[in-house]
């Protein structure tokens, strides 16, 4: 008796590697995460899921507030923050899980330090498109989050 597979089975294991492939990713050992970038909202005007971010500048005009419309799905931020003289941008990437989830809007607010006072500087995205700013203090920190964030100062 001969145990194996040969060349006249070609189409015999094509199929059982299609099955194995359909197998893992069905049972979710691939990789479902994704990230996005969330670009400046249109308008200061409170947000929804997809709309974007708006920023908040402290008193002091060293603290920055980012809000911004996510999901439940949503599994870590990064803030990438870079300073010029004349604007300082702000890059906010989202990474989310593509699997099965509640469907649930959240707005979560993050905290920027700023090397120096924002003085007349620009806020910008990673678009180049100025951020609305809130003219409300937002109520929520990203200590209030259940996910983990990373600041990152770009020089």
């Amino acid at each position: 008796m001969k145990v194996g597979i040969g060349p006249e089975d070609v189409t015999l294991k094509n199929a059982l590697v299609v099955l194995a492939v359909l197998l893992t990713t069905s049972c979710g050992y691939f990789d479902d995460r994704f990230t996005v970038e969330i670009p400046p909202a249109a308008t200061a005007a409170p947000l929804i899921a997809g709309e974007g971010a708006q920023v908040w500048v402290a008193e002091d005009r060293r603290r920055i507030e980012i809000t911004a419309a996510g999901g439940a799905c949503d599994e870590s931020v990064e803030i990438r923050v870079s300073e010029g003289a004349r604007k300082v941008r702000i890059v906010v990437r989202v990474t989310s899980n593509d699997g099965p989830c509640v469907s649930v809007a959240l707005s979560r607010t993050f905290r920027v330090g700023l090397k120096e006072p924002l003085g007349d500087r620009d806020i910008v995205g990673g678009n180049g498109r100025s951020y609305p700013r809130s003219t409300d203090r937002p109520r929520t920190y990203s200590s209030d989050s259940d996910i983990p964030v990373r600041v990152v100062h770009e020089d």
